[in-house]
């Protein structure tokens, strides 16, 4: 599928503030989707249960009303919920999730931990460039974590997502993390992708499917994983991989 092909695509665009939610709609339209947009999480869910609607896109504020906008109750983590509605029966669909508070961030990476992609998590009232990259990141499978999302600063982001982290499961990833930079070139774009399917990679690198299956096995060698189910249960290898390169992106400024 090409660029056009993937902004030519319906979007869902979930946000109570209506000026913000006008805003973000001129936003993607310009980048060419067609926008369903909803103000509460019982309008999104409508629109979600809705079989016409195929969506590629959702964006999606964390706090959100249950049924009206004029509630005037605490706003609840409803986004985060419709994050995990989504991708549960739609692992392909790009989600991109916003919010001005950092405490949800156990919750996002709880959705990197169960081994889904194409995700980002960005302050709310990003620059336009910013969410054209999260967007962007997300459509491409990725995982966008960008430090200002988390902290003011890089160490304090990196400090952040290790706590928000099982305590073995942070130990766990430093470990790993430590280890990256053995792997080759090749090694490293298996490893960023290692949550997928190795179809999906060997689609995504041009590689043969047992091309890919040779390298996850060299890479789960080197970095010391090889007996990673005896070592930490309950954790999948793949999503500490994956949570590794989020952590080594973060350490060297990458953001994404």
């Amino acid at each position: 599928m090409t660029n056009s092909e993937l902004y030519d695509s319906r979007a869902l665009l979930v946000e109570d503030d209506p000026f913000m939610r006008q805003a973000v709609a001129s936003f993607l339209t310009g980048l060419g989707f067609t926008v369903s947009p909803a103000a509460t999480y019982t309008q999104a869910m409508t629109l979600l249960h809705d079989a016409a609607n195929d969506f590629r896109l959702a964006t999606l504020d964390v706090s959100l009303p249950e049924c009206s906008e004029e509630d005037t109750a605490p706003r609840a983590p409803r986004g985060l919920t419709l994050a995990s509605y989504i991708k549960q029966p739609r692992p392909q669909t790009a989600v991109v999730v916003w919010s001005a508070y950092t405490h949800h961030l156990p919750d996002i990476l709880a959705l990197v931990e169960g081994g889904y992609r194409g995700l980002a998590f960005v302050p709310k009232g990003s620059r336009a460039d910013t969410l054209r990259r999260a967007v962007a990141l997300a459509l491409a499978g990725d995982v966008y974590l960008p430090a200002n999302a988390i902290a003011r600063s890089v160490p304090e982001a990196v400090t952040r997502f290790l706590q928000a982290l099982r305590p073995d499961v942070a130990r766990a990833t430093e470990q790993v993390e430590a280890r990256l930079h053995v792997l080759t070139p090749r090694q490293y774009g298996v490893a960023d992708l290692a949550t997928l399917r190795p179809e999906e990679i060997a689609r995504a690198l041009g590689l043969s499917e047992k091309t890919v299956r040779n390298y996850l096995d060299d890479v789960y060698d080197v970095l010391h994983l090889k007996d990673h189910d005896r070592e930490l249960q309950g954790f999948r290898r793949e999503a500490l991989i994956t949570l590794a390169v989020l952590l080594h992106r973060l350490r060297n400024g990458q953001g994404s």
